[in-house]
């Protein structure tokens, strides 16, 4: 196999699809990046050795953070990607980048993060159409309608599609009618370890993106209540808000680098996870560091947690459920080394093997 391209929805900030981007670079190290709209400043040293080119959007006005606003013309400029010259075409996926239009012959393996949120089941989580005027519903509705068109067409060209958990494995059939394979996503369980001395402190810990979907309010107003210690890391446009909302217990420390992370981790009482996630990859690592969790009963937390042996789940998503969970977590004991044995099903080397035997499948049934 002489060159692969790899094709990346867009690379302006540096999270979990930027991190399997990383994994699946190491498979093909002589990989060419395709991708909307690139930052170098923000992709760490391994994605920025790569070649990378990008599309039409890059020449947009302000494009590396006005990108999202630019939506419409997305399926037209990843479709404009001359894929001619590669023997094999990898997308990694959680918008428009599984529709680049592969030559026949060429394998095109989609490995689909989620369909798009937007675009389907949370619609009315990120837009507030009740606020909206007439002509901007007729205008989103009729743009909406364009882009669910176009993104169910475009995954039927998909030779094969791979997605991250059960739980989005059902949606892909639900809004696509097509089948898929899981591999779970990799998390680097080599670097995620526990404390040597596994020393423990008296908090709990929050790692996340600060938007409204992830639920860390309901999380805030549970420990304002019982007044536990709690450290929320992570950033985004609700930072401002919890932060009034939050009482003293409660510490927001915004962005950290991974050794804050890991050690953060480590000395954690447990992980709060009150959101339905795809999969939930901040789980695993506090798995792999020797740390349970307590878990909304849905979504990739199903997958990753065992009631009892890894952590607790609470079914009813209020402040009095998860306090329940909390306390029912706190007469519980945990072993370490359990927990990190656990981790270890969602290793790199595991999705590398799995990854790779799935391309040896899509060439012999070419």
């Amino acid at each position: 196999m002489n060159k692969v391209a790899i094709i990346h929805d867009w690379l302006v900030t540096l999270r979990g699809g930027e991190k399997v981007l990383e994994v699946v670079l190491d498979l093909f190290p002589q990989a060419e990046i395709f991708t909307l709209v690139y930052n170098p400043k923000k992709m760490s040293d391994k994605i920025n050795s790569k070649k990378i080119h990008t599309s039409i959007i890059q020449r947009f006005p302000f494009s590396k953070k006005l990108y999202k606003h630019y939506l419409f013309y997305h399926p037209a400029a990843i479709e404009l990607f001359d894929l001619r010259s590669y023997d094999l075409v990898i997308s990694l996926s959680h918008c428009v980048s599984k529709g680049v239009i592969v030559p026949q012959g060429i394998p095109h393996l989609t490995y689909m993060f989620t369909p798009m949120r937007y675009a389907y089941d949370m619609f009315y989580e990120y837009f507030d159409l009740k606020s909206f005027g007439l002509m901007k519903k007729l205008l989103f509705g009729w743009i909406f309608n364009y882009l669910r068109t176009w993104d169910y067409i475009s995954t039927q060209r998909v030779d094969k599609l791979i997605t991250i958990s059960d739980f989005v494995k059902t949606r892909i059939k639900r809004f696509y009618n097509k089948d898929s394979e899981i591999i779970y996503p990799p998390v680097n369980t080599e670097y995620f370890t526990p404390d040597p001395e596994y020393s423990k402190e008296d908090y709990y810990l929050i790692i996340s993106a600060l938007v409204p979907y992830k639920k860390i309010d309901l999380a805030i107003r549970a420990f304002n209540q019982t007044k536990k210690k709690l450290l929320i890391i992570g950033t985004g446009p609700e930072l401002k808000r919890l932060k009034r909302i939050a009482g003293s217990n409660i510490t927001l420390i915004g962005y950290q680098d991974d050794d804050k992370l890991r050690a953060s981790l480590r000395k954690a009482k447990g992980l709060i996870f009150p959101g339905t996630e795809d999969f939930g990859i901040t789980m695993v690592e506090a798995l792999a560091c020797g740390t349970p969790v307590i878990a909304f009963n849905g979504g990739g937390a199903k997958e990753i947690i065992k009631e009892g042996k890894t952590g607790v789940f609470f079914d009813d998503p209020s402040i009095n459920g998860l306090n329940s969970a909390i306390e029912r977590f706190e007469n519980l004991t945990f072993e370490p080394g359990a927990l990190r044995d656990e981790s270890l099903r969602f290793s790199e080397n595991k999705f590398k093997e799995s990854f790779l035997n799935s391309i040896k499948t899509i060439k012999r049934n070419l």
